[in-house]
């Protein structure tokens, strides 16, 4: 009794708060209470002022209103809410905001999770329900919620298909439906929510294919069907998704390829397609994606090789292609991909060795090829990535050695366990220990790689090198080029050229290698100098490094026990070798050096000079020049030039030249003038316009070359003339090979033939017979004679000395061919027609003016070759009746029609004046109109 006056008296203090209200107060605090009530308040973790005398309703713990009194956001979660939720909460009409979701709200008596109308929330912009125990199909009233935005139903029980009104919510921005049991397949018209960003349906039993209406949702940004029994291809429709970012689809039944479309995706971050049956190789339009971090292909059917382009993806984060059928190589560009963390690429076919610069992934933690085909050593730069923690290398054709910067992974445990920190080298038969890298740890294995020498040595002696282990393979490196895989080589007169550091690096059968490096010396090291070049006239001086004694020998019997020696007023005699023994407290040591005069300046060799043509001689180099030659010639520049040279310009011509310094050189130069030889050119005969092209020889009076002039071609190497569009004469220039000098070019001369004729139609024929035509023959051309003839239905010919028109009369109709040639034989070639415009008229003289036939009503003229007519009706008193003009002649529907004229019957004088081609011609004729 207690609870219900209490109830009793909300519902006064209800009913009077609704006075004040504009909107239904009444009925929000009623349903407030039913919920209170239904959803066992009394145990909510806050209640503050539910069901308190005297609280009115806005000071509830979770409930807000607007202005109007009305409650516009229930925000209850998390708050121990438990049991069905109350039909009366579709009575909130202004409700914005239903936030009931993590509480322990179950289905109702009728089966159904939500309140079935729930439709009456028309305001409604979020429903959240998440994390309770609702089950059953979602209420299909969802659909008629015109401004829902958001719609969380995520972690219940709901059970049955997906209503398809669902795609009526316009305004809809994120569907959260996961973790439930949901089935069925993805209704179609989920394409229409056109302001949806999330699709979240993930971990249910949905079934069925994609639909491709997805496609057309442009604003979706993150799509999410994981964990479901979804099958089919994937639609290249998803490609228009322009802004989405994260597409979950792994863990279904999806088959065929990775469409192309999907290049299309550039906002794309994540792409998980893991856990299907998708085959095919990875598209390359793949690349245009250029924003994604997590490329996620693991356990499906693709095949083909890691595509090189993935290169292309510097941001990508995460690459897993494991538990696939690809083959091939790692690519070496796989390195590029800097910000690479975790690179999964187990369980396949892959072949050849992994790249040397993997070290380049500074980024990467997790790295795992096991169960491939992978051969080769393993690369030292791998210790580089010093954030590594999974290193899963077992079960492939891995061969060598350990590199010996692998001791900083050492601290990693032995693992079988991929998904955990750790390493594993074993199922490599050719790796060291056979993949023990445990055991490499820790006997901490190395090859002996030390050597013994001779050193220090004098400069001179044999150097030698000897390694410390047996049986092993060695390889040396030293100064000077030295190297040698020899255990114990020598280096026989060693000097300074050979001194610095030696490297002997040794290796055992697996490859595991061992290296030490020592530094040889020499001891009584000696050098020379030489002031090389040395003008001529200058001195040579030489000097040795210390010694005891010095012992000099030279070129022009030189000989000196000086330290420095000099050789003053040097010539091309002293040029060449000169050495010298240096003895020293241990060595003697022998010592060369190369002596050359210099030479300053230069000359070019002037081009060969035809007689007539200029001779240009050259020099450079110096600041002083005396030219000297044939005839007394003299010249003091360095560059001169004779004019218009003879034969007697033939000879020797000599430039000395100085520098400010006081060297000189002389240069000798031979000039031969030529006499200049013309070509004897072949004449062409005459040719026609329309002739075909003629072959020019390549070759004339021996010389070969190649043509220009007018109508001149060049194809492949072969020259030709073209007479077409030319006339009169052409003159033609032979060009020799640069290689004959001194040849001039060559000319000669074709003339072309040109002939033209035109037949023109000057009077068609007008008369019954057909015999009154008249044509005219106009020409042009070159030649002395001309031959006229013309074919057609009458045919002749007329010779003549000239070109001036000439008249044909009285030919028949038809077309004519007209032929003109030249006495050179050119010939041309005209057609043109007479035109016959003889016409015989027929005029009707009666007309039946009520008549139903057209026939008999129209009057028109009849006949050949009329353009049109006029009619002039005149009665017997002279008076025009009727008149029309540019009427058709032969056309019955638009001649002159009497059924509905006012002429009276009788018989009328008729003018006609009818045009024909050869002009007008006037007609009187009587016409007799009957009734």
């Amino acid at each position: 009794m207690k609870f219900r006056f209490a109830y009793t008296f909300f519902i006064i203090i209800i009913y009077s708060l609704q006075a004040l209200s504009q909107c239904d107060r009444q009925r929000d605090s009623v349903a407030l209470v039913q919920l209170f009530i239904n959803a066992d308040g009394t145990n909510w973790a806050k209640n503050n002022n539910w069901f308190i005398p005297g609280q009115s309703i806005d000071t509830w713990y979770g409930v807000t209103l607007n202005s109007a009194g009305c409650v516009v956001e229930l925000n209850l979660n998390s708050n121990r809410l438990k049991g069905p939720i109350t039909d009366s909460i579709v009575n909130l009409s202004q409700l914005k905001i239903l936030n009931l979701n993590d509480n322990k709200l179950t289905i109702g008596n009728n089966t159904d999770s939500l309140p079935r109308e729930m439709n009456k929330l028309q305001n409604l912009e979020i429903l959240n329900l998440s994390g309770n125990l609702l089950g059953g199909p979602v209420n299909a009233a969802l659909g008629s919620l015109p401004n829902l935005k958001i719609l969380n139903l995520s972690l219940n029980y709901f059970n049955k298909k997906l209503p398809s009104n669902l795609g009526n919510l316009a305004n809809l921005k994120k569907l959260l439906l996961n973790q439930n049991e949901i089935t069925g397949s993805i209704p179609a018209s989920f394409g229409q929510l056109k302001q949806l960003d999330e699709l979240i349906l993930s971990n249910n039993k949905l079934s069925g294919p994609i639909p491709g209406e997805i496609g057309n949702m442009t604003n979706l940004r993150v799509i999410s069907l994981t964990s479901n029994q979804i099958s089919g291809n994937l639609p290249p429709e998803l490609g228009k998704l322009s802004k989405m970012q994260f597409m979950y689809l792994n863990e279904n039944a999806l088959t065929g390829g990775i469409p192309g479309d999907f290049g299309s995706l550039t906002e794309l971050r994540e792409l998980w397609l893991n856990n299907n049956s998708m085959t095919g190789a990875i598209p390359p339009e793949i690349v245009s994606n250029i924003n994604l971090k997590k490329l996620i292909l693991n356990n499906n059917k693709l095949s083909g090789n890691i595509p090189d382009f993935l290169s292309s993806l510097v941001s990508l984060a995460n690459l897993h292609l494991s538990f696939n059928n690809m083959d091939g190589n790692i690519p070496s560009s796989i390195s590029d991909l800097v910000n690479l963390e975790s690179l999964l690429i187990d369980n396949n076919f892959i072949t050849g060795e992994i790249p040397v610069d993997i070290g380049k992934l500074s980024k990467l933690n997790n790295f795992q090829i096991h169960n491939n085909q992978i051969s080769g050593n393993l690369p030292a730069s791998l210790s580089n990535i010093t954030v590594l923690k999974r290193i899963y290398f077992q079960n492939n054709k891995l061969k060598g050695c350990f590199p010996e910067s692998y001791r900083n992974f050492c601290q990693l445990v032995f693992n079988t366990n991929t998904n955990v920190n750790g390493y594993n080298f074993l199922g490599n038969p050719d790796l060291i220990f056979e993949g023990d890298f445990f055991q490499w740890c820790s006997t901490n294995y190395k090859v002996n790689g030390n050597f013994f020498t001779n050193a220090p040595i004098c400069e001179g002696n044999t150097l030698m090198l000897e390694a410390e282990a047996q049986n092993f393979f060695y390889s040396w490196e030293g100064p000077g080029g030295f190297t040698s895989v020899e255990k114990d080589p020598l280096i026989e007169n060693f000097n300074s050229n050979y001194t610095g550091l030696y490297q002997l690096t040794v290796t055992d059968a697996y490859g595991c290698t061992g290296s030490s490096v020592q530094a040889i010396n020499i001891i009584g090291e000696g050098n020379i100098t030489v002031n090389t070049p040395v003008c001529e006239g200058k001195t040579i001086i030489l000097s040795a490094s210390d010694g005891l004694s010095w012992e000099w020998t030279g070129p022009d019997n030189f000989f000196s026990t000086e330290k420095s020696p000099k050789i003053p007023n040097a010539t091309l005699l002293n040029e060449g070798t000169y050495k010298v023994k240096i003895k020293t407290a241990d060595c003697t040591i022998e010592k060369e050096t190369e002596v050359e005069l210099t030479t300053i300046g230069n000359v070019k060799s002037p081009d060969i000079p035809c007689e007539g043509n200029d001779l240009v001689l050259e020099a450079s180099g110096g600041s002083l020049y005396l030219w000297t030659g044939p005839n007394n010639f003299s010249a003091n520049t360095a560059n001169t030039e004779i004019k218009s040279v003879t034969k007697n310009k033939t000879g020797l011509y000599s430039v000395e030249i100085r520098d400010n310094t006081g060297c000189r050189s002389t240069f000798n130069v031979t000039v031969e003038v030529k006499e200049p030889v013309f070509v004897k050119m072949q004449e062409f005969e005459d040719v026609c316009s329309s002739d075909e092209r003629i072959l020019l020889p390549q070759v004339q009076d021996g010389y070969t070359g190649s043509w220009e002039g007018k109508g001149v071609e060049e194809n492949d190497g072969n020259y030709y003339f073209s007479p077409h569009g030319l006339n009169g004469e052409i003159n033609l220039l032979f060009n020799p090979s640069p290689s004959f000098s001194c040849v001039a070019k060559g000319e000669t001369n074709i003339f072309v033939h040109h002939v033209s004729v035109t037949g023109i139609e000057i009077a068609p024929n007008s008369t019954k017979e057909n015999s009154s035509g008249s044509f005219q023959i106009m020409s042009s051309g070159s030649g002395n004679s001309f031959v006229f003839e013309w074919e057609g239905p009458v045919s002749g010919s007329k010779e003549t000395n000239d070109h001036s028109p000439f008249d044909i009369e009285k030919v028949p109709s038809g077309e004519y061919f007209l032929t003109m040639t030249n006495d050179i034989g050119c010939s041309v070639i005209d057609s043109f027609d007479i035109r016959n415009f003889y016409s015989e008229i027929l005029i009707p003289n009666v007309v039946r003016k009520s008549s139903s036939s057209a026939n008999n009503a129209t009057f028109t003229v009849y006949g050949e070759n009329i353009i049109s007519y006029d009619i002039e009706v005149y009665n017997r008193w002279g008076n025009l009746d009727y008149y029309a003009n540019r009427l058709m002649a032969n056309d019955e529907q638009n001649g002159w029609n009497l059924s509905s004229s006012s002429l009276q019957t009788g018989v009328y004088i008729i003018v006609l004046t009818i045009n024909l081609p050869k002009g007008q011609e006037k007609r009187i004729e009587n016409l007799t109109i009957l009734e």
